[in-house]
């Protein structure tokens, strides 16, 4: 569900943000939920009930919601859910398949 944060991280300190949201859009949020509970942490602040909670819940489905849909894109081809399954690296490896390149280099 993290994947690109550590680089969109990166992209923030040297003030790229559009890179930073191309590699997760949300990190700018991720970025605000650590500051605040670091904030919260210092000045002792309950964290019982109140928005701060609802605030954590929303951030949790917001990764599920853009996780799930990074996943149906990274399947959806052509073939179908066949695709990344014969032609990525890791099951290429595991068959020995190194003679005959997927797709785009095979034309």
């Amino acid at each position: 569900m993290g994947c690109g944060m550590t680089r969109a991280f990166g992209s923030m300190t040297h003030l790229e943000l559009a890179q930073s949201f191309r590699y997760h859009p949300l990190a700018f949020a991720l970025l605000l939920y650590f500051i605040v509970a670091w904030i919260r942490y210092l000045f002792r602040v309950s964290s019982k009930g109140g928005w701060w909670h609802y605030f954590g819940k929303y951030m949790f489905i917001a990764f599920l919601v853009l996780y799930s849909g990074r996943m149906v894109s990274f399947f959806s081809s052509p073939e179908g859910l066949a695709s990344p399954l014969t032609k990525n690296i890791f099951a290429r490896v595991i068959t020995g398949d190194f003679y005959d390149p997927p797709e785009p280099w095979n034309r």
